[in-house]
């Protein structure tokens, strides 16, 4: 179970997602401060009025309100963490992360729009220098292992505690990886006992059509949600069937069900 506390010091009280560089009491400018020097290994800023602070840039991305505004105000009351925004959705987390380049991104993996898991990937791709924390209430090893395998260099369950959380934040900020001991257990018993995932076959976009279809979208809201013809759509469907073995929707869904896939990565209507 996540323990959620809020701090007396409200992250709003010192900035503005929209105004980064605004001035901080506790941690001096944002934004404006000068980038440390390339060959230090350490991300973020230095606080000038500390200057033996790095400040490590942080974006929180979760559709829960509550969830998202308390790991912010944790991570922002340590001295060396700096939340420089948050997002809701798996669109305004890209637009950040491209307008603010944070040192980490901490997704939960499911979210509204494109979810999580699409924007990980996404940003893995296009900023290749961020450092991803995925966050999650639950997911099977297959997902936990695709996400790994892409680049992901943390992996936190809701369940973990905070002390742990912002430990994982720094290590990461340092180049080290982090992967919650409940996830590590999950991917390394799968692997042990030689577990099959059926889904594991698929590419990113198959995964990403079968999940939709699995939490009930219709082919008219993924082709609309993913940018694609309904054409399209259907293709990547029948392969889907083909490759799963599987004829229908009603099919897919019992197998995803046994997979663990319909409460882990499907995007939140």
């Amino acid at each position: 179970m996540l323990i959620l506390f809020f701090v007396t010091k409200p992250t709003s009280a010192f900035r503005k997602e929209a105004n980064i560089g605004a001035y901080r009491p506790d941690k001096g400018p944002g934004r404006s401060i000068a980038p440390i020097a390339a060959h230090l290994p350490q991300a973020g800023f230095k606080d000038s009025r500390n200057p033996g602070v790095i400040l490590i840039k942080v974006l929180v991305a979760d559709d829960h309100h509550l969830v998202r505004t308390s790991i912010a105000r944790v991570l922002d009351s340590e001295p060396d963490i700096e939340v420089i925004a948050e997002a809701d959705s798996g669109e305004s987390a890209l637009e950040s992360c491209r307008i603010q380049a944070p040192d980490i991104a901490m997704i939960d993996i499911r979210m509204p729009g494109i979810g999580g898991l699409e924007t990980i990937l996404k940003l893995l791709k296009t900023q290749p220098g961020i450092r991803i924390i995925a966050l999650t209430g639950q997911v099977d090893e297959g997902t936990a292992q695709r996400l790994i395998n892409a680049g992901v260099t943390g992996f936190i369950s809701k369940g973990t505690e905070l002390d742990l959380m912002i430990d994982a934040v720094r290590r990461i900020a340092d180049g080290e990886r982090f992967i919650s001991a409940d996830i590590a257990q999950r991917v390394v018993l799968a692997r042990s006992e030689g577990r099959h995932n059926p889904f594991d076959q698929l590419s990113h976009r198959e995964l990403q059509i079968a999940t939709m279809i699995i939490h009930c979208y219709k082919v008219s809201r993924i082709s609309e949600q993913l940018a694609l013809s309904p054409k399209t759509v259907n293709t990547y469907r029948y392969r889907i069937f083909d490759k799963l073995q599987v004829q229908s929707d009603v099919e897919l869904t019992h197998l995803g069900l046994r997979h663990g896939l319909l409460d882990n990565l499907g995007p939140r209507t």
